[in-house]
């Protein structure tokens, strides 16, 4: 963010087809996740060497040599009368194009994956059909340990069921069921210390789970709005909630009240 150089794209071979509609980054920074229209989920990584370099080059330069030019940037500094800095020079900072992700699935969703998010590092994801999964990404390190658990298992949970397929394999753990949440482009949100998982639906109302806690949700009741709650967020401290809605309304939650 302390340059406006773009450092890298994310697309290609076995990028995303469609619309990209949501991306959200990993606690530590090392990867970010991100789904689309395609019905996918990809995991990224930022730490290719490559990369690692392009971010620390980042920070020599401000403008993309692909992008901007030296004639661009002197008209733009002329009609907004600033002065020119001397940063603005021609670079030779090449944006590089990352085509294969570390993880990728259409296995979790059958439609528009309209909102993903890491919680540690697990992963929830959402689509159209009413439900919130809560799922971890396995890698080869983790793919036998899985499917000895799997092949162990007798206890009926889906829990250590691992499913695979070309390009990712995953353990499902655990779904949160919603009602009245069949349009795409709902947002859930996750409180900051992901203990809280709160989303609305298309009548207004707005459930919250305790993550890793009972599957039973919480009822956030708001009778003065009917229409399609498209987003909620928490606060830093995780005591408000925040949601917008289709009448343009924003309502602030008391999370504390509620959960009593």
């Amino acid at each position: 963010l302390k340059v406006p150089t773009c450092i890298a794209i994310f697309a290609g071979h076995q990028g995303h087809r469609e619309a990209v509609l949501s991306i959200d980054w990993h606690p530590l920074g090392g990867y970010f996740v991100s789904s689309g229209m395609d019905g996918e989920i990809k995991l990224w990584s930022m730490k290719e060497e490559r990369l690692q370099q392009a971010i620390k080059d980042s920070f020599k330069t401000t403008h993309d040599a692909s992008t901007v030019s030296f004639a661009n940037v002197t008209a733009r500094a002329e009609k907004n009368k600033s002065v020119l800095p001397k940063s603005a020079a021609l670079s030779n900072f090449r944006t590089g194009t990352y085509q294969i992700p570390i993880f990728s699935t259409s296995k979790l969703h059958t439609d528009y994956v309209d909102c993903v998010q890491f919680c540690g590092d697990l992963v929830l994801s959402k689509s159209t059909s009413n439900v919130i999964s809560l799922w971890k990404p396995l890698f080869s390190k983790d793919l036998q340990v899985a499917t000895d658990e799997s092949t162990s298992d007798n206890s009926g949970s889906n829990a250590a069921v691992t499913t695979r397929e070309k390009g990712g394999s995953f353990v499902h753990l655990q779904d949160y069921r919603i009602a009245a949440c069949d349009q795409w482009y709902i947002r859930f949100g996750t409180d900051s210390q992901c203990q809280l998982l709160a989303v609305g639906n298309c009548i207004g109302d707005i459930r919250m789970w305790e993550i890793g806690g009972s599957k039973k949700p919480y009822f956030v009741s708001n009778p003065h709005c009917g229409t399609i709650v498209r987003m909620v967020s928490f606060s830093p401290d995780g005591k408000i909630m925040i949601s917008v809605s289709d009448d343009s309304h924003i309502w602030i939650y008391n999370i504390r009240n509620q959960k009593n």
